[in-house]
């Protein structure tokens, strides 16, 4: 049988992300609305938990932090419609790289 000796990790977050962008029309294409920015991430976690080691217990407190704080992002949103959009949005620089992209439906 395996136990988990894991507690419940203490987590806080913070997240900015300023943009700017311009609209452009695509005719019977629709509007798209490429944009610049940056994005602030601050993420704090605490592990703790303990484990038995030879008729001991082991416990362990571990902190995390990102490295860098900062990174930068590209990307645009589509509207194809009134009611169909998509979105992309790619951030990059530092330590830390991501991808969102969604489609919308507005009814």
């Amino acid at each position: 049988m395996t136990q988990n000796y894991l507690q419940s990790p203490t987590v806080g977050t913070v997240n900015i992300s300023p943009r700017t962008g311009y609209s452009f029309r695509l005719g019977n294409y629709g509007n798209i609305y490429p944009f610049v920015g940056a994005t602030y991430l601050d993420v704090e976690l605490t592990v703790e938990g303990s484990i038995p080691v030879a008729g001991h217990t082991l416990d362990y407190s571990i902190d995390q932090e990102n490295s860098d704080k900062w990174n930068a992002l590209a990307g645009f949103n589509l509207d194809f419609s009134k009611y169909w959009a998509w979105n992309f949005e790619a951030g990059f620089w530092g330590s830390r790289t991501n991808v969102i992209s969604g489609i919308t439906f507005r009814y």
